[in-house]
């Protein structure tokens, strides 16, 4: 059964006390407004879903075939593909992983750009200068992009002061599940980050979210939502599994 992220979160959202903006301004604002208003934790919030796979475009699966004929020419993966592969860079040196974590920084950079100026913006017309600004992003679909390369491309995109209304941002799976080679089960990814020298969220606010989101999930799947934490080492052996 698929998750309809946007309408459960919502759920979770008002169920732990925060608001959505469109219940306070209405459905036709005349300013690009964020999603939603956790007044208690003193945060304006927006989501954005990653929901289109990007290894389906063309132009992105020609510069990821590139990259990885360069890497063989030069010796630099220790696997060799012949035909049709999953596209990973696992087993690629440091170099070419960060040329694979290059093909998908202009999109996602795109998606922050824009939260940033909902949340900015939001901020500015209900006249709440000191709130922080969370940006949530969920992969729903994005099956290439590994958590190791999103937390690579939000760091690198995340050092642009430009976008400083983004203090903390909170990363998750919903319908799209990831596997460790140590752990026998499907698991799904919950990445919460803060940035240095700006107003970062309240832990408590992501705790509440979190437990709220697990819930829900639970409940719509039937099955308990383990949690595990794993170091930043272990994140790089996370693959979604599909």
């Amino acid at each position: 059964m698929l998750i309809d992220v946007e309408k459960e979160l919502n759920g979770c959202v008002t169920a732990i006390g925060g608001q959505l903006v469109r219940d306070i301004i209405g459905n036709s604002p005349n300013f690009s407004n964020a999603d939603y208003l956790f007044a208690e934790h003193e945060t304006v919030a927006e989501l954005k879903i990653l929901s289109v796979d990007q290894m389906r475009k063309p132009n992105i699966r020609d510069k990821m075939s590139e990259i990885y004929r360069e890497a063989m020419d030069r010796g630099e993966t220790d696997v060799i593909v012949y035909g049709e592969a999953r596209v990973s860079s696992d087993h690629l040196s440091a170099k070419y992983a960060r040329n694979v974590g290059e093909v998908y920084r202009t999109p996602v950079q795109g998606v922050v750009k824009k939260a940033n100026k909902q949340i900015r913006q939001t901020k500015e017309k209900l006249g709440l200068p000191g709130y922080s600004g969370l940006l949530i992003l969920v992969n729903d679909n994005h099956i290439a992009l590994e958590p190791q390369h999103l937390d690579w491309v939000m760091r690198e995109t995340l050092k642009n002061r430009n976008y400083s209304s983004i203090g903390s941002i909170l990363y998750f799976t919903a319908n799209l599940k990831a596997r460790h080679p140590e752990l026998d089960t499907d698991l799904l990814v919950w990445i919460e980050n803060h940035r240095r020298n700006l107003h970062s969220c309240d832990e408590v606010l992501l705790k509440n979210l979190r437990s709220a989101w697990f819930r829900r999930v639970s409940e719509i799947t039937g099955e308990p939502v383990p949690a595990y934490r794993l170091s930043a080492e272990a994140l790089s052996e996370l693959e979604h599994d599909f």
